[in-house]
């Protein structure tokens, strides 16, 4: 559009980029109108820069630094920006060479992308690139969140799941722990990037239960106000032997659209996970439970390895996937082998039994843009004694967390690297 967000935009980002650099993490934008509008944007190690855009008054163009001493202000002077655009048009024929990477003169684009996203989702969006989005759920690394934090940043993941933290679920964490929680993230440069909560995880016909899942929703939504996420993760509750899917869809939608409502009215979305023991026990229930809600409030959250685990002989990819296509808006990734007994077990990313070189092939050519978050869900390949695994603070997985997530993040980001795919840092 003329003189539009994508018209004049990058070129004030632009300037922004020339000083802060071309890594922005994400953005929050507000709008006061079609001309004017306000972004935050958010750089590794906490530094935020805003972006005034003021489409009344387009010929003056000022930068405000804010610093620990003192504080300057100035008109950035716009004369001989042309000869200089022209004089590196001119080297180029010349020398056959870009003055810059394409990728640093496709960025404004992509941070512009982000602000329109923020316009219309509201809150904190991550800054979207030709790339995975890679995270990591929190308590699969550590109950001490700043050790998840650190390790999240030391392997280029950008974002946490929270999941148990201090060996609390969700709803059970108080303001002082999540103020631990956001403070962590934000030390680390990491966003929030869903609320892994156990909800509608129990018995199918359990009215006192509803009740008390619709309560601690109600927790779940204010811990994901505070740490700047819409997504929370449930579930289609235990399946009941004797009532198949067929019959306890009615029971099953009921609940997903109660929860629906209330999250719309936060702008929040549910992300239903594929789970063997639950009537969404791959990726086939999953679409047909989504299908008869029919709520854009209530999405997928594919886990190709949970379809590992499934009696239902469903292959993850492509049957899996391509039965829920169109309705992903998250996705956990671990990795699944059968041991001699023929059962499954959790093995580090790679060496286990999912086509994930497919997956992320169809992911790549299908354009997903969402979260790839690791669920290491295997203990690490030191084994730990009985008495360490009964520890408080978490289940067997989070024993040795530390070791094990770092070595699946190790082999997810070189399997990236093998197949040519960027990880949005």
């Amino acid at each position: 559009e003329y003189a539009g967000l994508f018209f004049y935009g990058p070129h004030q980002i632009r300037v922004m980029q020339s000083v802060f650099g071309y890594d922005p993490q994400s953005v929050a934008a507000v709008s006061a109108d079609s001309m004017t509008g306000s972004a935050i944007v958010r750089y590794p190690g906490n530094r935020l820069v805003t972006l005034q855009f003021n489409n009344r008054c387009w010929n003056h163009n000022f930068i405000t630094v804010l610093g620990t001493k003192s504080c300057l202000s100035l008109e950035i002077d716009l004369d001989g920006i042309f000869e200089a655009e022209l004089d590196d048009f001119v080297r180029l024929l010349h020398e056959r060479t870009m003055s810059e990477r394409l990728n640093d003169m496709l960025s404004p684009s992509y941070l512009l992308i982000g602000i329109l996203a923020s316009l219309r989702e509201g809150g904190e969006m991550p800054v979207p690139v030709d790339g995975f989005l890679l995270g990591l759920i929190s308590d699969e690394a550590s109950q001490d969140i700043e050790e998840a934090a650190a390790l999240a940043e030391s392997c280029g993941a950008r974002a946490l799941e929270i999941r148990t933290v201090f060996g609390k679920q969700p709803g059970e964490l108080n303001d002082q722990d999540i103020a631990k929680i956001r403070a962590a993230l934000d030390t680390h440069g990491l966003l929030c990037c869903g609320i892994s909560s156990p909800l509608f995880k129990y018995p199918l016909h359990d009215p006192l239960e509803l009740e008390r899942q619709m309560q601690a929703l109600e927790a779940y939504i204010h811990l994901a106000e505070i740490l700047g996420t819409r997504r929370i993760r449930g579930f289609a509750f235990w399946r009941t032997p004797g009532i198949p899917l067929g019959k306890a869809l009615p029971t099953i939608k009921a609940a997903l659209v109660r929860a629906a409502l209330r999250l719309r009215e936060h702008g929040m979305i549910l992300v239903l996970e594929n789970e063997p023991a639950t009537y969404a026990c791959d990726g086939a229930a999953l679409a047909q439970i989504l299908k008869e809600v029919a709520m854009p409030e209530v999405r997928a959250l594919w886990d190709p390895g949970n379809d590992g685990y499934a009696d239902t002989g469903e292959v993850a990819f492509p049957a899996g996937y391509e039965a829920l296509k169109g309705w992903i808006d998250h996705i956990h990734i671990k990795d699944v082998a059968r041991g001699k007994d023929g059962a499954p077990a959790g093995v580090p990313f790679g060496e286990g039994m999912i086509d994930y070189p497919g997956q992320f092939e169809q992911l790549a050519a299908d354009g997903y843009k969402g979260w790839c978050v690791l669920e290491t869900h295997y203990r690490a390949k030191q084994q730990l004694s009985d008495e360490a695994l009964k520890r408080p603070g978490g289940d067997a997985f989070s024993q040795g967390g530390i070791e094990a997530s770092r070595e699946c993040l190790e082999n997810l980001c070189a399997f990236f690297n093998r197949n040519g795919y960027a990880v949005k840092r």
